[in-house]
C-alpha cells in the first residue's frame, strides 16, 4: 500500500527540484507561466488576481525568462542554454513561493 504523500513532502519534493534541476526549474516556470491568462502573457504582467500564475512582482522578469526557454527548446533561440547563469540564480529564488500551483502534477507524478 503506498503511503499518503503530505502537503510538506510535496512542498519539499517541489522546491527541491527546483532549486537542483535546471529540467525541473524550466517545466515549473512553464507551468506556471501557463496560469497566466494571455492577456497577461501578452503583457508581462497580472491583472487578475486570482492565485494562478505569476505576482504582479514577478510577471514581467519570469515571463521573459517563459518565453526564453519555450523559445530554446523549439529551437529558436541563438544561445547555448535558456537562461544565463544570473537569470538561474534569480529564477530559483523566485519559483520557490509558486510551490503550491505546483503540488497537482507534483501529486500525479510521485503518486503514479
Amino acid at each position: 500500500m503506498k503511503s499518503k504523500i503530505t502537503v510538506q513532502k510535496l512542498k519539499i519534493v517541489i522546491q527541491t527540484a527546483i532549486q537542483k534541476s535546471n529540467p525541473a526549474l524550466f517545466k515549473a516556470i512553464k507551468i506556471v507561466y501557463s496560469f497566466q491568462t494571455s492577456e497577461e502573457q501578452f503583457a508581462d504582467n497580472t491583472y487578475f488576481h486570482n492565485g494562478q500564475g505569476f505576482t504582479a512582482f514577478d510577471a514581467e522578469i519570469l515571463s521573459s525568462f517563459a518565453r526564453q526557454i519555450i523559445n530554446w527548446e523549439t529551437g529558436l533561440s541563438k544561445f547555448r542554454q535558456p537562461l544565463s547563469k544570473k537569470q538561474l540564480e534569480i529564477a530559483r529564488k523566485k519559483m520557490i513561493k509558486y510551490w503550491k500551483q505546483l503540488m497537482p502534477m507534483a501529486r500525479i507524478k510521485l503518486e503514479a
